[in-house]
């Protein structure tokens, strides 16, 4: 391989990789506040495939013959309404075909990967001084070019991006907080993109939660079957029992386990998240804040509404368990009880069926 190569297994090969394999994991690591850390080891992880790799600090001279400097380095991160984007410049990017600037782009159709990229001059010998080319390359293998583009510098290109995105790119630059030496060293290490170890467990423990509660959240169903479902509840009642008691049980543990990951990044410590599981009363409030903040840890995203929206139907699910099981216990009038209890198999398929989504996203994106 030639020596700037090292430009194109970065931007072109590994970066939209890892960005299509692990959206939610590439979004919070470059947006962390070990996002440098993360971009260089990746940096040198595609070094290790060149035969001669290139620094991640590199001076050039311009088209008006002023020397300057281009660095490796993550610009900003914005959200505008729909949008998620993420901008990193690059190395100096000195012959054709290479890359000047690389955005992350997530939106409701998908994830896509940007390239702004150094292209010929019209005499078809030399690099155009002045000109590159935007091109979008997507998850299913698609690369779409949206054309030659006037400048090369970073002003230019948050213009045409903005443009083909239909968004403002105004203030990247001062859109991420910077990195204090406390965030840096409090925060799980950034710098190793694919975790084992104690992530693998925490992966395993999710993927047993989800496969609970997706159990949890068709049996309900499976007791209306016309003609069987008292047969059936007689035998099930007591899985439902022990089922969701280990359903409870998981998702104290998988909070507890993502808390611990990924700490710094999350509202609460890890202990503090299983205090707050047993505060008399204030549990209503607590406990979804615990899987709000373990998801938002994990992914790197607010779940605030699914996850109210979740435990707005864990609420009545709880009450009808007493109910059922423990009736001197009974919380409710006959009257709402009975209407309540008539649309058990409504309300507990949606929470269990939210808790197994909410689940699995978050163990994915460890």
């Amino acid at each position: 391989m030639q020596p700037r190569e090292h430009l194109v297994v970065f931007a072109k090969r590994m970066i939209p990789a890892k960005t299509f394999r692990s959206p939610e994991q590439m979004f919070a690591e470059l947006t962390g506040p070990k996002r440098e850390a993360f971009v260089f080891h990746l940096w040198n992880e595609a070094g290790e495939q060149v035969a001669r790799p290139l620094p991640h600090v590199d001076k050039f001279r311009g088209s008006d013959g002023i020397p300057r400097v281009a660095k490796l380095g993550v610009v900003g991160a914005l959200r505008p309404v729909g949008h998620e984007i993420v901008v990193i410049s690059m190395p100096p990017a000195i012959n054709v075909n290479k890359v000047l600037f690389l955005a992350l782009v997530r939106r409701p159709t998908g994830v896509s990967v940007f390239f702004y990229e150094r292209c010929m001059g019209n005499d078809h010998a030399t690099v155009a001084a002045n000109e590159a080319v935007l091109a979008e390359a997507r998850a299913d293998g698609s690369r779409l070019n949206h054309g030659f583009k006037e400048g090369i510098d970073l002003d230019a290109f948050k213009v045409h991006l903005g443009g083909v995105l239909g968004v403002s790119l105004a203030g990247l630059e001062t859109s991420l907080p910077a990195i204090s030496a406390a965030d840096f060293v409090n925060s799980k290490d950034a710098a190793a993109p694919e975790r084992g170890g104690d992530s693998a467990v925490t992966k395993r423990l999710g993927g047993a939660l989800v496969v609970m509660a997706t159990i949890c959240a068709i049996e309900p169903l499976i007791v209306r079957v016309p003609g069987l479902g008292f047969y059936l509840w007689m035998v099930l009642r007591y899985v439902d029992f022990v089922l969701g008691a280990a359903v409870v049980l998981s998702l104290l543990f998988w909070v507890f386990r993502v808390h611990l990951e990924r700490m710094g990044r999350t509202t609460f410590s890890p202990l503090g998240s299983l205090g707050m599981w047993a505060l008399p009363v204030a549990q209503v409030v607590t406990i979804p804040m615990t899987v709000a903040s373990a998801l938002r840890g994990a992914t790197g995203r607010s779940w605030g509404g699914l996850v109210l929206l979740w435990w707005l139907f864990c609420l009545p699910v709880m009450v009808l368990q007493l109910s059922r099981y423990l009736p001197e216990t009974r919380l409710l009038p006959p009257g709402v009880w009975e209407v309540l209890f008539s649309m058990w198999w409504f309300v507990e398929g949606a929470a269990y069926g939210l808790l197994a989504y909410l689940v699995k996203k978050g163990s994915d994106a460890l």
